[in-house]
């Protein structure tokens, strides 16, 4: 389904319609999402589909001259994560946002 129309984006419930942007966003907040069952996230950091992801990223953020962000991610943000890949051993986070009050 397309949220480019008003129409679309106010019935599809969690979204509202900015006029003045003409453009649909969502009304949900970080706070609504629940996240995953622990098993099932850290399974998700032990695999190679992540791990592909992430190469992927960097990659692309690279291209776009933005390799500084690549260097400020693996200093900045990391997680270890037991031999088994069975249990997240240490996690550091150190970053600064900003979060728009609309998309």
């Amino acid at each position: 389904q397309s949220f480019r129309t008003q129409g679309n984006c106010t019935g599809a419930g969690a979204c509202a319609w900015d006029a003045r942007l003409n453009t649909c966003y969502t009304t949900k907040t970080e706070k609504d999402y629940p996240g995953l069952p622990a098993a099932e996230f850290i399974a998700h950091l032990g695999s190679d589909k992540f791990s592909a992801y992430m190469k992927s990223r960097e990659q692309v953020l690279s291209a776009a001259g933005r390799s500084y962000e690549v260097l400020l991610g693996k200093q900045l943000t990391g997680y270890k994560l037991t031999p088994d890949k069975s249990a997240l051993q240490f996690a550091w986070v150190s970053f600064n946002a900003t979060y728009p009050s609309q998309n």
